[in-house]
């Protein structure tokens, strides 16, 4: 990768393969290498083995070379390679999964595939670089919007194959002892590429436009339905069992934050893809599914409601409490552009949210949700009348400012609605987002 990005892109050019088809093997046979070292992880061991290190090194020389060859975009067999790994990747983990959550690993350990060497992740964070690189253009080779958004879409479409990500997030599996759990670096680069392709996007495309894209679309909505359900399977409860996925104690969730803000400037047709993707996995309570139906928009009420009820439980423990220094920004995002500064529409779909609450029928059941329960947890489904009517009220006066110090107040007032200050939550302090950079390794 020391060598120029021009001679580094032509590896992956299809003109140059068919001038040296032997080029083109050469390549494929290096992807294959990569993609293929993923099978150590059926191998039993409680460290790695030389083998396992060298493959490792290959791995991270590999995500070097395709970092190097952004000209902006990346050409499209590149793309095609970070797809393949990321699958391949995608097998692995799930395989280590289903061994459960204390067997060690020759691949997912620190010195292969963790935080010493390279992460998991590492190929999505190629595309989230990529299309970094698309927004900070400038100078006299700057892509036309024409260019810039043909080569988001191809980025796109890259995510799209390797959209096995969001399954490998919600795999039921508790949060490993024995190994490095690959997946917190996997969710923290899934949600900044689509971050970042929000944003891409939006530097030449209407927001109305951006979620008529059918295939980002549907991103959104998967990405959405994956955030949800892992906030209604964990449980505010401390105490209460195994949480049976992912932890959401380091930068997943800052990159789940900045995700959430990015996709709810897209307006308020963002709310009705929410609920279109994640309204069937919820048995909703008939009188509180009567009462959206008859709405004024039901579907945007509905959406909102559903976010907010998750957002509400999010608070209420079942993500760190540093994670609360980010509502400002998700909640003004809500405010602004999903509900177009109406603040009795806001209002009005954070109280469906305070009362948003599952059917009471065996087959309710959401997560760790019992039937009959309120989604947003606990100190919800005992909220008086006169606490709801101060929430409100405080919901109120911050629309009416709508400046940062306003929503910044939206921290205090969620912290008094959910429960006040976790104190032993047994979460980390706020941490760094992954550094991705592995030229150390490539050294050795």
């Amino acid at each position: 990768s020391a060598f120029p990005t021009q001679m580094i892109t032509s590896l992956f050019s299809v003109d140059e393969h068919e001038n040296a088809p032997e080029l083109r093997m050469a390549v494929e046979y290096i992807v294959e290498l990569v993609a293929s070292g993923y099978h150590f992880v059926s191998t039993p061991g409680d460290s790695p083995d030389d083998v396992c290190m060298q493959w490792g090194r290959l791995r991270a020389a590999f995500f070097s070379l395709l970092r190097v060859c952004q000209s902006p975009g990346l050409p499209p067999l590149a793309l095609e390679a970070a797809s393949a790994i990321n699958n391949a990747e995608c097998k692995a983990i799930t395989t280590q999964l289903n061994f459960g959550a204390s067997p060690p690993s020759v691949i997912f350990h620190d010195d292969v595939v963790g935080d010493d060497a390279l992460p998991a992740g590492a190929f999505l964070q190629v595309i989230n670089d990529t299309l970094g690189a698309i927004m900070k253009q400038k100078g006299p080779s700057i892509l036309s919007p024409q260019d810039a958004i043909r080569c988001t879409d191809d980025c796109v479409n890259s995510l799209k194959k390797s959209e096995d990500v969001l399954n490998v997030l919600m795999h039921p599996s508790s949060e490993s002892s024995g190994h490095v759990d690959p997946r917190p670096p996997v969710g923290e680069a899934w949600f900044s590429s689509i971050t970042s392709a929000i944003k891409s996007y939006a530097k030449h495309v209407a927001p109305l436009d951006i979620l008529g894209n059918a295939t980002l679309s549907d991103l959104l909505g998967r990405s959405f339905v994956t955030i949800i359900q892992m906030l209604y399977t964990r449980s505010p409860e401390k105490e209460t069992g195994d949480k049976m996925c992912m932890s959401v104690d380091g930068p997943q969730t800052l990159a789940t934050l900045d995700f959430l803000e990015a996709a709810l400037s897209l307006g308020p047709e963002i709310l009705s893809l929410i609920y279109k993707h994640v309204g069937p996995h919820v048995v909703m309570d008939p009188a509180i599914r009567s009462a959206l139906e008859t709405s004024p928009q039901p579907t945007l009420y509905a959406g909102g409601a559903l976010l907010g009820a998750a957002l509400f439980r999010a608070a209420s423990g079942c993500w760190p409490p540093w994670a609360v220094e980010g509502a400002p920004e998700v909640y003004s995002a809500l405010f602004v552009s999903a509900c177009g500064c109406d603040t009795e529409f806001f209002c009005h779909i954070l109280e469906a949210s305070v009362e948003m609450k599952l059917a009471d029928s065996p087959n309710a059941q959401c997560g760790s949700i019992p039937p009959g329960k309120k989604l947003a947890g606990k100190h919800f489904d005992r909220m008086g009348a006169k606490t709801k009517e101060e929430f409100m009220g405080q919901l109120r006066k911050i629309c009416a400012q709508n400046d940062g110090a306003g929503w910044r107040r939206m921290k205090v007032v969620l912290k008094s609605l959910c429960g006040g200050k976790k104190k032993q939550s047994g979460f980390n302090q706020k941490p760094s987002l992954t550094d991705w950079d592995c030229d150390r390794i490539n050294r050795l």
